[in-house]
């Protein structure tokens, strides 16, 4: 066997450089003409995809056509309207007949509207006839549901209630009818408060707020009842509720506004809100200047935040 002098050609670099660049440009060309006719295939297929389907969905809407009319058309069967004949006769209507056969149009057509109305109202079904339903609840001082009370805990507790109640001085159902009046229970109260009955003087006051809400007098009287039995956070809010029906500020309620501000004050001194409640009692005293008690206030708890930073 004949062999070869060597594995490359005998020529030069450049040479082998324009044989390689040929080459490349070949490989690229093929590859080129390759992907080109992959893009050509693709686009083909999804056309045809696209076409295939676009059939399929005239076939369904067409489908669907044709059962919506043979619906239409079984109804109006129902209704007792028969479908015009498809082939329509065409006939000239000579002068002498042309008003008497438009009347007998006419009046066929009056019949078959009477005819459909009529059927439509037959199918219509008659209005449901109202009811109203009684419905009664059974009265219970708690606000949970009877079937998840307990009863027995219950009794018990609003039997020590009534208990701590007429300790109190104060029974609601022992009101005479007479004396269910906001007033007279807010001068109830004040009596209780004189004599150092404060529980009895915060029971009146919201006997008093269940049966008429918009007096400031009950949330400011018994801001002081709670300021005295310690009940700071709800002197606090009893004061901010009596302060919001002291709207608009005029000179006829600025002592009223100067004590309730007073009492809110005490109440947030109480929680433990130093600033807040200084803050409190200097909006007092520039409503009331001369009022002994907020002089007093003032100048105790700025000692106390004296005190505190020493």
């Amino acid at each position: 066997a004949t062999k070869w002098p060597s594995l490359a050609a005998d020529i030069s670099r450049q040479e082998a450089l324009q044989v390689k660049t040929r080459a490349i440009e070949e490989a690229q060309a093929r590859a080129e003409i390759c992907q080109k006719e992959k893009s050509a295939k693709k686009n083909e297929r999804q056309r045809a995809a696209v076409k295939e389907q676009i059939n399929l969905n005239t076939h369904e809407q067409q489908h669907i056509e044709r059962t919506k009319q043979q619906e239409k058309e079984a109804a109006l069967i129902q209704l007792g309207w028969n479908r015009p004949q498809s082939s329509v006769r065409i006939t000239e209507i000579t002068d002498g007949k042309k008003y008497s056969t438009a009347k007998k149009i006419d009046k066929e057509i009056f019949q078959l509207e009477k005819k459909e109305n009529k059927a439509i109202k037959s199918l219509t079904p008659a209005p449901r006839q109202s009811v109203q339903i009684p419905v009664t609840f059974t009265p219970r001082w708690f606000p949970t549901p009877c079937r998840e009370s307990m009863i027995t805990e219950e009794q018990e507790w609003l039997k020590k209630r009534a208990e701590a109640m007429r300790r109190t001085g104060f029974v609601a159902e022992d009101l005479r009818p007479e004396e269910q009046d906001p007033l007279w229970l807010c001068d109830k109260a004040q009596s209780f408060f004189d004599v150092g009955n404060y529980l009895g003087a915060v029971s009146a006051y919201s006997h008093a707020l269940t049966l008429n809400d918009r007096l400031y007098e009950l949330y400011a009287g018994r801001a002081k009842a709670h300021l005295a039995l310690g009940n700071f956070g709800k002197a606090a809010t009893d004061s901010s509720s009596a302060l919001e029906l002291l709207t608009p500020p005029v000179p006829q309620n600025v002592e009223a506004r100067a004590q309730c501000l007073f009492s809110r004050g005490l109440a947030l001194a109480g929680l433990g809100l130093k600033r807040e409640a200084l803050s409190e009692l200097q909006a007092a005293e520039s409503l009331s200047p001369d009022c002994p008690d907020i002089k007093v206030a003032i100048t105790q708890l700025q000692q106390e935040e004296l005190e505190v930073k020493d």
